[in-house]
């Protein structure tokens, strides 16, 4: 009784911290007065741009890491991206307008008839491969403003709608001093790449995979050479990252184990968390190291099914990436080349790896003598 009157003092405390907003852990700084009155509006497709300010832009490119964000490149224009914690800002001709310079998304917004300027933007995401597009729903300068279910053809979906996070745009514009920059860069006092720093790949250590596909049985065994590694987003995984097998435990202990430490794998069987949801694991059983035959998982809550297994933490990234698939080669038993040059790092009941090897040393030599 009395650890329970203590949580409800402690609640009602922290109800009340919110109420009178001063209880913060940490006072905030004070943004530079011009980042406070910096403008935040899109530039549209139909927009006249040098009626809105946007004939003559400026291009910034940014990175978030553990350290928060800094400026990587300027450009007169849009400046490709190659990693997914990377942001891009668009800055006005007059350094009075700067908002994200999303390449995909809808939006709604109001417009005042007498000025022109545009409030309660409101964007409709989903899931983006930043490969092909930059959008509002893969970004940091968004948050969640809410879901509605739509019809679809199978049924109902869930459209997510979002807004723009003024706070964290106005924090990365004072962090990097991004206006004096751009100043800077646009008379020449200073010099900033165009382009967007390319990822130098992680390489793995030679070795040889002998893997089995769900579904595929003993007779579909095929070998595989690895080579590089990428993630959701189509990024290399970069040199000095740290790469690693995500397993469970008992209930919900998480354990990493080093991508040059897992020996041997061996699904055997499947089970959902919970009936009717998307969270499920795989029973496995591993080497490890010197220690055989562990009983643990494979879960994640993928939609399709399927089971994360590789994952990275970045120098450069604040958050782990999922490690998508593996660039290699494939091969057949008898050692003649199979067509596949990018394997899956996923297990699942319909598709995925269902038994992964690594050969010791000796033996992929011998079996590397046999490719052709």
């Amino acid at each position: 009784m009395e650890l329970l009157q203590k949580m409800k003092v402690r609640y009602a405390a922290t109800l009340l911290c919110f109420a009178l907003a001063g209880c913060a852990s940490a006072p905030s700084v004070p943004l530079p007065p011009e980042v406070q009155r910096l403008e935040h509006q899109f530039i549209l497709a139909n927009d006249d741009r040098s009626l809105r300010v946007g004939a003559n832009p400026t291009y910034a490119l940014l990175e978030f890491g553990p350290s928060g964000y800094k400026l990587l490149a300027f450009s007169k224009s849009y400046i490709a991206m190659t990693r997914s914690n990377q942001e891009e800002l668009f800055i006005s001709n007059g350094f009075t307008n700067v908002v994200p310079a999303w390449t995909d998304y809808s939006i709604k917004y109001k417009e005042d008839p007498v000025t022109g300027k545009r409030t309660d933007y409101v964007f409709e995401g989903g899931n983006v491969d930043r490969k092909i597009a930059y959008s509002p729903a893969s970004s940091n300068f968004i948050y969640s403003a809410g879901q509605q279910v739509m019809p679809t053809l199978a049924g109902y979906g869930i459209a997510r709608y979002y807004g723009l996070s003024v706070p964290e745009l106005s924090k990365s514009i004072a962090q990097t001093n991004l206006l004096d920059e751009a100043r800077a860069w646009n008379s020449g006092a200073k010099r900033y790449p165009g382009v967007a720093p390319q990822i130098v790949p992680l390489t793995l250590p030679r070795q040889v995979w002998m893997l089995i596909n769900s579904g595929d049985g003993e007779t579909g065994r095929y070998y595989f050479v690895p080579t590089k590694l990428t993630t959701k987003y189509g990024e290399y995984v970069d040199a000095n990252s740290n790469v690693y097998f995500k397993h469970v435990e008992g209930f919900v202990t998480d354990i990493k184990t080093p991508i040059g430490d897992m020996k041997r794998f061996k699904v055997y069987g499947y089970s959902a968390r919970t009936a009717g949801d998307n969270f499920s694991c795989a029973g496995v059983i591993m080497d490890i190291g010197a220690q055989t035959n562990l009983k643990q998982r494979f879960c994640g809550n993928t939609s399709d099914g399927s089971l994360p297994l590789l994952y990275a933490q970045s120098p450069a990234a604040s958050d782990e990436l999922n490690v998508l698939t593996v660039e290699g080669q494939a091969y057949n038993q008898n050692g003649t080349k199979r067509p596949i040059r990018s394997l899956a790092m996923n297990v699942g009941q319909r598709y995925g790896i269902q038994e992964f090897r690594v050969l010791p040393q000796d033996e992929a030599e011998r079996v590397l003598a046999t490719f052709r």
